[in-house]
């Protein structure tokens, strides 16, 4: 029986979906879960809010906790005042964000440090772009980032309205890059006291605080 060119097509798909899906469970678990501040989380949607019509973002610090085998934000930046925006193309402001960062891990003694960046899509359900895995398959390959699993946050937008624009946060969505791929992780927001004291050498975390569910 001489199968239809629509089941070949078929087959096709599905046979480079499996190969995908193979590539991809290859990929490091060192980061089992991905978990925000929720006042980190705050920020990020108000920054994204107040740029309707454009992209915006920053740079996110945290840490790894190797007891919850996640990687923990606990801040991330705006874009800064020098940063540059465009509907589809953002660049942050390097020198402001820089100083973020430095502030951060000043005042924690070390403990916090880059841990990635964010930034805006202008739709619900956001996903990297060829230009987005491009640039964080190079910054992991980066020798000089140290920073071989870097976490990449981007917010998703309902627009509300064109003109004048107006645009509403939806959600957040957690990937992690490596040099030769990516993969995608749940987005869970944890309470600001789940990590009482982050000037300590190892970050406390109070399992009694609960998680929350899924940024959405």
């Amino acid at each position: 029986m001489t199968n239809s060119p629509k089941l070949n097509l078929m087959r096709t798909i599905l046979n480079w979906t499996d190969s995908k899906m193979k590539h991809r469970k290859r990929l490091p678990n060192h980061y089992e879960r991905v978990y925000i501040l929720k006042s980190a989380l705050q920020v990020m949607a108000a920054e994204s809010e107040r740029m309707p019509g454009l992209e915006t973002g920053g740079v996110l610090v945290g840490f790894v906790d190797s007891s919850l085998k996640a990687a923990v934000v606990t801040a991330v930046s705006g874009p800064g005042p020098k940063a540059e925006h465009g509907p589809y193309t953002f660049n942050r402001d390097r020198a402001f964000c820089q100083a973020f960062l430095d502030e951060h891990a000043a005042h924690t003694g070390g403990v916090v440090d880059f841990v990635g960046e964010w930034h805006k899509h202008r739709e619900m359900d956001p996903l990297p772009s060829l230009v987005d895995i491009s640039t964080y398959r190079k910054l992991a390959a980066n020798p000089d980032c140290h920073l071989d699993l870097p976490l990449v946050f981007i917010t998703g937008m309902e627009v509300l309205s064109k003109s004048p624009p107006i645009e509403r946060f939806v959600r957040a969505k957690a990937f992690v890059f490596r040099r030769d791929g990516f993969v995608s992780r749940c987005l869970m927001t944890l309470p600001d006291e789940a990590y009482v004291d982050l000037s300590l050498s190892r970050p406390a975390y109070s399992s009694n605080v609960p998680f929350s569910s899924p940024s959405r």
